[in-house]
C-alpha cells in the first residue's frame, strides 16, 4: 500500500503548484483542530460562527 503524500493530494483534488512539493506523508484530512493529528491536513474553512484561519497556528503547532 503506497503512503499518501502532501503533493499527491493536492494533485488529486485538482490543485495545481509551481513548484514541486517533498514527500510530506499525510495520515488524514481535519476541519476541526481538537480533532487533528499530527500528520493531517487543516482545511480552514468558514463555519456558522468562526473562521479555521483563526485556529491554524493551533493546526501547525499539532503537526498539520
Amino acid at each position: 500500500m503506497s503512503t499518501l503524500t502532501l503533493d499527491r493530494w493536492l494533485a488529486d483534488q485538482g490543485l495545481v503548484t509551481e513548484q514541486t512539493l517533498p514527500p510530506v506523508p499525510v495520515t488524514g484530512v481535519a476541519l476541526d483542530t481538537r480533532e487533528l493529528r499530527a500528520g493531517d491536513i487543516f482545511l480552514a474553512l468558514r463555519g456558522g460562527s468562526d473562521h479555521g484561519l483563526r485556529h491554524a497556528q493551533a493546526a501547525i503547532d499539532k503537526g498539520a
